[in-house]
């Protein structure tokens, strides 16, 4: 299965001027907008109202529109996205303090392949539990040309993997406002990958994940948001659910027993309308009738009891 925002993809390789996402970006810049929908075009402007520079501005506007915490009305002006709104505006997280949250930001940027195609491929597409800078390039350079896609310039994809890298992890950042900026990043506090160097190559691992580190709510939503953007299949195999594009499973790297207790506790709950079988040794999610809340809702009540 392959995920449908997929189709007639552009890739997009910059925007984030190198700048990490910062904590209070997100709970001063959504009023800007709500308040004025052409403010994230004007950085002069949106520098001063927010005490950052013009770069910076820049940057704040990638993270929103690629976080889907704004949404593009036309060429000229943004408008709060539902998500955003649920999360943020109704006071249910205004001030992003739920590691929840940070979760939830995480899946959003890593299946949007429209704004960060570097996230997008590291997150759903890269097949091997390590990397480095060199193989990570080489491989998205495979990726492009493979998938008949505009390959970045050489300059542009190592900023970018520059700029993943310290959006989750401190590791080989020397320059103190470098460190500064990291810190400052709540996705690092996902601590997705552990580092080590060998002959010195520095070289990231996918962290393997316990049960909880997710809470079941937010699995719930992103597993429904996979399950919406695939037309509510009747049916799906847990294969499919572990390693397809735009699931949660292959998202957060779960590992096998991981997957199956969440969906355990997923296919309990009669307003997902999915129950998880394990019939005659196969395991899959069913459909037994049809969808009553779609990914929204759930998020909706999520917040509502935050």
């Amino acid at each position: 299965m392959e995920l449908s925002e997929n189709k007639h993809l552009t890739p997009h390789f910059s925007g984030h001027e190198t700048f990490p996402l910062r904590h209070a970006w997100i709970p001063k810049a959504l009023p800007l907008v709500a308040e004025d929908d052409k403010i994230l075009f004007r950085p002069e402007e949106l520098m001063l109202r927010m005490g950052v520079g013009k770069n910076m501005a820049q940057s704040v506007r990638h993270w929103l529109e690629t976080t889907r915490l704004v949404e593009l009305q036309t060429k000229t002006n943004h408008r709060v996205s539902e998500i955003a709104t649920i999360v943020f505006n109704d006071g249910a997280d205004p001030f992003l303090e739920s590691t929840d949250t940070i979760w939830l930001l995480h899946f959003l940027m890593a299946t949007n392949p429209q704004k960060s195609s570097l996230w997008y491929y590291l997150f759903n597409l890269y097949a091997k539990q390590t990397f480095t800078k060199t193989r990570l390039n080489e491989s998205v350079l495979i990726w492009c040309d493979s998938e008949g896609l505009q390959s970045p310039s050489q300059t542009t994809l190592s900023r970018d993997i520059t700029a993943l890298l310290a959006t989750y992890s401190s590791a080989v950042l020397k320059r103190e406002k470098d460190l500064q900026a990291v810190l400052s990043c709540p996705l690092k506090e996902l601590h997705l990958f552990t580092h080590r160097t060998d002959d010195g190559d520095h070289i990231w691992k996918f962290r393997q994940l316990t049960f909880g580190e997710i809470s079941e709510d937010i699995f719930a939503y992103c597993l429904l948001r996979f399950l919406e953007v695939n037309n509510w299949p009747s049916s799906i195999s847990f294969s499919d659910i572990l390693e397809s594009p735009g699931s949660p499973a292959r998202v957060f790297h779960f590992s096998e027993n991981l997957l199956a207790k969440y969906l355990h506790g997923f296919g309990l709950r009669n307003e997902y309308s999915y129950r998880f079988s394990t019939t005659a040794g196969s395991k899959q999610l069913l459909r037994p009738r049809e969808v009553e809340s779609s990914s929204i809702d759930v998020l909706k009540k999520i917040y509502s009891h935050s």
